[in-house]
This record gives C-alpha cells, sequence and structure tokens, in this order.
C-alpha cells in the first residue's frame, strides 16, 4: 500500500521522492556530448553543435543537458556563423532543437576607471 502521507513527510523532511531519485540518476548516468565536438574544439575550429533535448526514460521529464551532436566545424567564427544562419533560415528542424557555435566568445573584460580616493567613505 502505498503512504501518500510518508511520502509527503519524506519530501518536507529533505528526502527525494522515487521520481526525483530516477530524475537525478538519469541525468548522472547519460553524457550526450558527441567525443567529435571536443576532438574538433581542439584542434582550433570553430565548432557548429546540434542540440536536442533528452527525456528522462523513467519520469519523461527533460534532462538537463541536451543531446549534442557536430553539425560542422569551421576555420573561423564568420564561417560558422553563416552556416548557422544558413541552416536557420532552411529551418529544417523542429522547434525543440537549436544550434550553437563553440567555443563561445569570451566576454570582454573591462577594468573599472575609478579610483579609490573618489570613494566617499
Amino acid at each position: 500500500m502505498f503512504d501518500t502521507e510518508r511520502e509527503h513527510w519524506d519530501h518536507e523532511m529533505g528526502c527525494m521522492t522515487e521520481h526525483q531519485n530516477a530524475y537525478a540518476l538519469s541525468n548522472m548516468e547519460h553524457n550526450y556530448r558527441a567525443e567529435e565536438i571536443d576532438d574538433a574544439l581542439n584542434e582550433g575550429k570553430f565548432v557548429l553543435v546540434l542540440n536536442n533535448p533528452v527525456q528522462c526514460m523513467l519520469t519523461d521529464a527533460y534532462l538537463k543537458q541536451p543531446s549534442q551532436s557536430l553539425f560542422g566545424s569551421y576555420d573561423s567564427l564568420e564561417d560558422a556563423q553563416a552556416a548557422r544562419q544558413a541552416e536557420c533560415e532552411a529551418c529544417e528542424y523542429d522547434d525543440e532543437s537549436w544550434l550553437t557555435i563553440e567555443p563561445h566568445q569570451k566576454a570582454m573584460h573591462v577594468a573599472a576607471t575609478v579610483s579609490d580616493d573618489s570613494i566617499p567613505f
């Protein structure tokens, strides 16, 4: 017999339900990133990655990490951006798939120009 009150108090006390445990296990057990992506990145290429969501086989919920496959590798960022734009205009994928370019662009670091003398405290 399933004890709903016990399930509730286990949840309140910080324990996870069976579905939460199954979902966490699915996230830990699966690596959905294709090795070809990292190989191309190690060669210094810009990589166009096709991302597809993955569902947990036990709970039918989306996993945190999408399935990633190599769509193409390019010598320059401009070539990768042009390929992504052309593919997006063709729109051959469903709404749940998306393309990303790796490596991600680094944010510019801007040093503060305020001196300590101008701070009033």
